[in-house]
């Protein structure tokens, strides 16, 4: 509140500390497609060992059943969400994917934050265009 409020009343001020701080930012997203990968076939690894051993031995001599986009949008959004909220203070969460379009709120931290237009649209949807290039579109879903 107090930086937006400093931004207001000086915006050239306000300017400067904003690019500063987009600065800092940008070199930890210089490796998020690293992390993020990391971070996914940690999950999956995890999740299909935790399937294997619900199915038992039947797991081992049948196919695992293929995840939906959905599915994967929403996984790579609540890793994008953990990784926003570890550093960031903020969230994001899976609104609705009608194919084409994803939607997606971001909360905490990410809530009046004048930063958060670029959360959303370097971050976000610069991460999900990375590992779903088909998806057209993402974009500020209601109460973002």
């Amino acid at each position: 509140a107090d930086l937006r409020r400093l931004c207001q009343q000086h915006p050239h001020l306000g300017r400067t500390i904003l690019d500063r701080l987009a600065e800092v930012v940008s070199s930890r997203w210089k490796n998020a497609r690293a992390q993020v990968r990391s971070m996914l076939a940690y999950g999956v690894r995890e999740a299909t060992a935790t399937q294997k051993q619900e199915m038992g031995e039947k797991a081992m001599t049948t196919t695992m059943p293929q995840h939906s986009k959905e599915e994967q949008l929403r996984g790579l959004i609540e890793q994008l969400s953990a990784y926003v909220e570890q550093f960031h203070g903020g969230s994001v969460e899976f609104v609705s994917f009608d194919g084409k379009v994803l939607k997606v709120r971001l909360g905490g931290a990410c809530l009046g934050c004048p930063l958060s237009p670029a959360t959303l649209r370097g971050w976000v949807a610069g991460t999900v265009h990375q590992f779903f290039p088909d998806v057209e579109v993402v974009e500020a879903g209601q109460g973002a």
